[in-house]
């Protein structure tokens, strides 16, 4: 007789098995070679932009010299409390709370340096690590950053400027952003206008620095990556990490489980997470309710419950065993319900079984029964092949031997 068992994965268990591998397997993929930016990319003036007016280069220029940097997403103000410089590169002021926010960064016991916005862009649909097109931001945005910061002037755009400081010698602009008529003390200036001023008092040091352009990608080349290095060395108090704000690029994250459960790389993860609970459930549903009803059988239906317990008998891996089991079972019962004397050893019960079983005519013999059970408890020991057949029409004929002893039937 041959058992059927039922496969471990189905076709849809193999199904979320091979998306759940698919998932895992990006994951890694994406976390070893993915992009370390909040959005996948960014286009924009901002840490995360590889473009040309990002400011991702100026980051890995000061991290190859040594100099720590951190990105601020959440809390930037405590953060710089406990770093050596905050900048905050071109902020995008869109309401009053990130006017707020600016007011706050300005607070802090650190020096902050800041540098006014120059372009807006449009983000390429075919990359969208790179710019399709810029344009300048509007004039309001200057005069904001100004009145927050305290600092008078006005900012215009020279075709053309060389300028000079305690940072650059003979430094040649074009399309350059200055600040004139203000109350900032120079440090880099171009003619009668201010490239870098310090705003300083007893309580803060500011340092506004009118064009990005020195610190985009695009502008590294041209004198700006000096000029931007050497700034950054000397406004440092420590040797604390420099915080560069992204909460005023729209970047802004506020920790918790559920950010971090859907945000990439991690979405993956979830993913995984999600289809191996939605598999256990699957998988175990059918085991909960109200138990399915137990077969009845008829008094024709004698040979199917023998077929039964045959298939429970043969389904475990070492099918004599339970054989030996079985007829111990069997023996047990008769001695019950016959009235078997009580203490007797194995042999002495063999002996009472075989009269009874000889008295009462029932077959087969109980001694030829017993003979069979033995050859094939010798054959298994020896590690020779017993047929599964033979055990079940043992077990068929224990079975009859049993029943005629205690119903005649």
């Amino acid at each position: 007789m041959r058992v059927e068992r039922e496969p471990v994965l189905g076709k849809r268990g193999r199904l979320l098995a091979g998306i759940g591998v698919a998932t895992l397997v990006v994951s890694l993929l994406w976390a070893a070679a993915g992009p370390n930016t909040p959005t996948g990319g960014s286009p924009y003036s901002d840490t995360y932009s590889r473009s040309a007016i990002g400011h991702e280069a100026l980051v890995a220029v000061l991290q190859k010299l040594g100099i720590a940097v951190e990105r601020a997403r959440f809390k930037t103000t405590e953060r710089a409390q406990r770093a050596s410089l905050l900048v905050v590169a071109e902020p995008e002021l869109k309401g009053a709370e990130d006017r707020s926010r600016l007011q706050d960064y300005l607070t802090v016991d650190v020096p902050v340096l800041v540098v006014l916005p120059k372009w807006s862009a449009s983000q390429d649909s075919d990359n969208l690590d790179h710019i399709d097109g810029v344009w300048p931001v509007e004039d309001q945005q200057h005069g904001d950053i100004l009145d927050i910061a305290h600092v008078s002037g006005r900012v215009r755009t020279a075709d053309e400027a060389r300028c000079e400081g305690q940072y650059v010698i003979n430094l040649e602009l074009r399309n350059v952003q200055l600040i004139s008529d203000s109350d900032l003390r120079p440090l880099v200036s171009c003619g009668d206008a201010i490239l870098v001023g310090e705003h300083r008092t007893s309580e803060a040091t500011r340092v506004i620095v009118s064009d990005p352009d020195v610190m985009a990608t695009h502008g590294l080349r041209h004198g700006g990556a000096k000029l931007m290095v050497e700034l950054i060395h000397d406004l440092r108090i420590s040797n604390r990490p420099v915080i560069f704000d992204e909460v005023l690029h729209g970047h802004q994250r506020i920790p918790s489980v559920y950010n971090e459960a859907f945000s990439f790389p991690m979405v993956f993860l979830t993913i995984q997470v999600l289809l191996l609970i939605g598999f256990v459930l699957w998988r175990t549903v059918g085991r909960f309710g109200a138990p399915d009803p137990a077969p009845r059988f008829g008094s024709g239906d004698r040979s199917k419950l023998i077929d039964n317990e045959v298939r429970l008998l043969t389904s475990g891996a070492d099918a004599v065993a339970s054989l030996l089991h079985y007829r111990d079972m069997a023996f047990r019962e008769v001695r019950e319900r016959l009235g078997a004397p009580r203490n007797q050893d194995r042999e002495a019960m063999f002996a009472w079984l075989a009269e009874v079983s000889h008295t009462r005519g029932a077959t087969p013999a109980f001694d030829a029964m017993r003979k069979r059970v033995g050859q094939l408890r010798k054959a298994a020991s020896s590690r020779i092949r017993v047929r599964k057949r033979d055990v079940v029409a043992t077990a068929r004929a224990i079975t009859t031997w049993k029943d005629e002893l205690l119903d005649g039937s």
